[in-house]
């Protein structure tokens, strides 16, 4: 028996020793009487004050609160200063390259990026920028190519409607609004004057060609393309406020 317990000091880990009734032991290899076989020995490790947490958190703490427990801001801070001594070493290193101005980040920035690599973990995408956003993306059913412009839109076609009270005769007119760049939504018309630009139907008076509302063309793929002339006709007149 004294050689087992030796080697049970010496390699540090539990083995198999029959109990001193002659069991034969729990089938794990940890024996529950293994205290009986301690007896005599050193203690290897001994505590030297209360065992169990160090700080006692209230019942209404969150997980993040014990989250913060160890990414804390001594943390944060260590990492701000590594992350802003690099940045300066890099604008050093090659001040020759175009580089945005740099600004030392704050705990509130960091704090965001690691709960986006967070939730990149938990709710992974096919792509990083479908994290940066909460509109579809190109190919899902419900994308708006116009979703960027419409906050925009929609603030001139009411100040449009505030300003202005049309006469009776209104005209609803096809115009291009000249642009080259680059916009899903952007339309070549051979017909008109200016044969790349972004395509709008207008709702406006006919009497002083005050315009009432506008309505930007998104694309064949973003609208059905059947009855699109009448469709477009009662969309402006509805949107405009001019149908009681």
């Amino acid at each position: 028996m004294t050689r087992m317990v030796m080697k049970v000091q010496k390699n540090l880990i539990m083995i198999y020793i029959p109990g001193p009734a002659g069991d034969a032991g729990n089938i794990d290899g940890w024996h529950e009487d293994f205290l009986y076989y301690e007896q005599g020995l050193p203690h290897l490790f001994t505590p030297t004050g209360r065992t169990g947490p160090t700080r006692i958190m209230p019942q209404d703490k969150s997980p993040l609160d014990f989250f913060k427990l160890f990414l804390n801001h001594v943390l944060l801070e260590m990492l701000i200063e590594q992350t802003d001594t690099y940045a300066k070493l890099q604008k050093e290193n090659h001040p020759n390259e175009k580089k945005m101005p740099w600004v030392r980040p704050t705990i509130h920035e960091m704090n965001a990026i690691f709960g986006l690599c967070f939730e990149m973990g938990v709710d992974r995408k096919p792509s990083t920028r479908m994290l940066t956003t909460q509109q579809p993306l190109p190919g899902n059913e419900n994308y708006d190519p116009l979703y960027k412009i419409k906050p925009l839109l929609t603030h001139f076609n009411t100040t449009f409607q505030q300003e202005y009270t049309p006469h009776r005769n209104i005209t609803v007119d096809e115009t291009m609004i000249p642009f080259k760049g680059r916009v899903q939504f952007k339309q070549y018309m051979a017909q008109k004057p200016h044969k790349w630009g972004v395509k709008a139907w207008v709702l406006a008076d006919s009497q002083h060609s005050y315009i009432q509302y506008v309505d930007i063309y998104p694309g064949r793929n973003a609208i059905p393309q059947t009855h699109l002339g009448s469709s477009v006709v009662k969309r402006c007149l509805e949107n405009s406020n001019l149908v009681g």
